[in-house]
């Protein structure tokens, strides 16, 4: 599916997490991830302007809502115990995760996996 601007990778997280409320983002850098996030963060009626990237933090908490975790810097399914993501998964209905790793510790039917690929400027393609 071809997405042309931010405001339609919005609407579509709408649509997606509509009928999936877990989902692992793939994509390069500047792919597009967070902003999905910041599409299922507005159909939760959770401020999109505090949706930010957890890079450095793991992982980022809205309003006991939505659980949004970034893997990139993790090496070792440890370090996904000791910073308790593990444990967050298991709290939350509404889960966004970015760069998805060791899938086998919290992985079910219930993920969603969607690749995006940036296409040029603002045009991306999403496969799921």
């Amino acid at each position: 599916m071809i997405i042309n601007s931010p405001n339609e990778m919005k609407e579509k997280a709408h649509q997606i997490i509509q009928k999936k409320s877990k989902i692992l983002l793939n994509g390069q850098l500047g792919a597009g991830k967070t902003q999905f996030v910041k599409g299922v963060a507005n159909f939760l009626k959770i401020d999109e302007s505090k949706i930010q990237s957890p890079t450095y933090s793991y992982m980022h908490e809205y309003e006991e809502t939505l659980l949004h975790i970034d893997m990139y810097r993790l090496e070792t399914p440890e370090d996904m115990i000791q910073k308790g993501i593990l444990e967050k998964i298991e709290e939350y209905k509404w889960i966004c995760i970015e760069w998805p790793k060791f899938q086998e510790y919290y992985q079910d039917n219930e993920f969603l996996s969607i690749d995006i690929r940036k296409l040029e400027n603002e045009k991306r393609e999403l496969i799921y």
